[in-house]
């Protein structure tokens, strides 16, 4: 098969993608235990001595005299990390052939694929976390894991008009296996790859795999049995999801569903 330049689809995607974004986790407040000064009150016979405040105090005389009123004090707690993303993106010549038959590029036409994944790689970035791209077809394009949304959101607008496909699963696994902490890995394509179902056996034995989303991008006849074998292999998978991204409506199954797992 022969292989050809990718190009990058011009960026409304960003401005598209916006438009699901969800809601991000925030760090839970946890008391510390210990109690700290936090507002006046008066004095009484009752109370410690060390309770006086004697900066705002006369002397020792009740109802006159302010003592502190000391409250627990909180801060930040540790939240469940987000883990970090591997996004496998499909650029082939395939996955712009709304009819079938006739290439239509990204630039021309809007594809709620490209919306979608970019969605993705959003609900991960606005946590904090890291994002690497693997755009595969015509050529290999991988980028590592990065927080620039930027050149992230560049990497999925990747497009090849001509050419074959290439996969290389040897090359991702290292890259997760070299992740810091857990990963999710993310996977867009109209899942015509032949070797799909041994690599994503292979994630599932590292320790750095958190979840899988397997996201088909067509309806095409053709390419049913693909998505079936998936569906036989992993379909009871508890860390692995097998859904469609090929609406706009699946957009928002994904990101407030699926994704909830990892970054809610």
């Amino acid at each position: 098969t022969g292989r050809d330049i990718t190009l990058m689809a011009r960026n409304f995607y960003s401005a598209l993608a916006a438009n699901y974004a969800i809601p991000i986790r925030k760090k839970p407040m946890v008391s510390t235990g210990s109690v700290y000064p936090h507002s006046h009150a008066p004095f009484t016979f009752e109370d410690q001595m060390t309770d006086v405040d004697p900066f705002s105090s006369p002397g020792i005389l009740p109802g006159i005299t302010k003592k502190w009123v000391r409250v627990e004090g909180q801060s930040f707690g540790e939240q469940e990390g987000v883990p970090s993303n591997l996004l496998i993106v499909d650029n082939s010549p395939s996955m712009f052939m709304p009819s079938g038959d006739k290439f239509i590029s990204p630039t021309d036409r809007v594809y709620p694929h490209i919306v979608g994944a970019t969605a993705v790689s959003n609900a991960y970035l606005a946590n904090g976390s890291q994002v690497a791209v693997y755009s595969f077809g015509s050529n290999d394009h991988l980028t590592g894991f990065s927080k620039d949304r930027e050149k992230v959101h560049a990497e999925l607008r990747r497009f090849s008009a001509r050419g074959g496909t290439t996969f290389n699963a040897g090359l991702l696994e290292t890259l997760v296996k070299q992740s810091e902490g857990a990963c999710d890995i993310t996977v867009v394509s109209d899942m015509g790859i032949s070797n799909l179902d041994s690599f994503v056996k292979s994630l599932l034995q590292l320790p750095q795999t958190h979840r899988v989303h397997l996201l088909y991008t067509s309806r095409d006849s053709s390419l049913s049995p693909y998505v079936a074998s998936l569906r036989d292999s992993f379909g009871k998978q508890p860390n692995v999801a097998i859904m469609p991204l090929i609406a706009y409506e699946d957009i928002s199954k994904v990101t407030m569903g699926e994704l909830s797992k990892s970054v809610r």
